[in-house]
């Protein structure tokens, strides 16, 4: 969606209270799936959710 806060197209960075950033998507089924881990930038954030994408998992 243009203009909303965090959105890449792909899924969500969100910056967690820790200072690292979190990646999220919507699947197919409408429920919203979470990184199993956090990320020390933004960028690797954004990788892992184009890997999942790349992965069919998006």
């Amino acid at each position: 969606m243009a203009g909303k806060a965090n959105h890449r197209g792909l899924g969500y960075v969100r910056k967690v209270p820790s200072k690292r950033y979190q990646g999220s998507y919507i699947g197919p089924d409408l429920a919203r799936y979470s990184g199993l881990t956090t990320f020390a930038t933004k960028g690797d954030s954004e990788a892992w959710l184009a890997a999942e994408h790349r992965n069919g998992n998006r």
